[in-house]
């Protein structure tokens, strides 16, 4: 019983613990989308044949920055989305290891039980072996 206990506590850290990956992953995922967005609205400014001249060298520089950042986040990106992997099957580990300890605790109780019936048939008189 102890031993289950403590792999439903392990299960329920590593739960956390991939819970809390998944949502930083989805938070970079979310950066890199706007960073996008920023660098559509930059190319779109310069497509703009009126302010597209005189904005040459801020968007140039912008766009500069903006995949710089675009690098970055997909770069962290796929250090998290390794981080995320590894988490789940650190899960699924201790979901096997809980689902073991489950099994364990069960058969024991069983067998406990299938001890406790025979000990009240033998108590009762009931269980009497036939005279050899």
């Amino acid at each position: 019983m102890k031993r289950l206990r403590k792999a439903r506590r392990i299960e329920e850290l590593h739960a956390r613990i991939h819970q809390l990956a998944e949502h930083r992953l989805a938070a970079l995922e979310r950066r890199k989308a706007e960073t996008e967005r920023d660098r559509a609205a930059v190319l779109a400014t310069l497509a703009d044949d009126r302010l597209g001249p005189v904005l040459v060298t801020y968007a140039a520089n912008r766009l500069r920055r903006i995949d710089a950042d675009i690098q970055r986040l997909e770069t962290e990106r796929a250090a998290e989305a390794a981080i995320v992997q590894r988490d789940a099957l650190r899960l699924k580990r201790a979901e096997r290891l809980t689902a073991r300890a489950d099994l364990a605790v069960r058969a024991d109780m069983e067998k406990k039980n299938l001890d406790d019936i025979l000990e009240a048939l033998a108590a009762a008189g009931g269980a009497s072996l036939p005279p050899a």
